[in-house]
């Protein structure tokens, strides 16, 4: 069992590796540091589409705890750059 979970997220891992390569590749020549907010959603890797959530709550837009992490998870994955040092 332990295997099996060691191999899965190994291809997990070299799925996202190859999704970021590809994204870095597209967003080469974009000056991320014109970005006012840090963040870029289109440089994150989204499991979840961001549209309906523009923070603003409403009845149609709660989340589970699990879409929650799913949506916070691509926003870590964002960063355009950063303005914190040691983050």
């Amino acid at each position: 069992m332990i295997t099996t979970w060691q191999c899965t997220f190994a291809e997990e891992q070299t799925v996202y590796n190859e999704i970021r390569e590809e994204l870095n590749s597209i967003f080469e020549y974009v000056d991320k540091e014109a970005v006012p907010t840090g963040l870029l959603a289109e440089y994150g890797f989204h499991l979840v589409q961001l549209d309906s959530y523009d923070g603003v709550t409403t009845d149609s837009n709660y989340v589970s705890r699990m879409t929650w992490e799913m949506l916070y998870a691509g926003l870590y994955d964002s960063p355009a750059h950063c303005r914190s040092p040691g983050l």
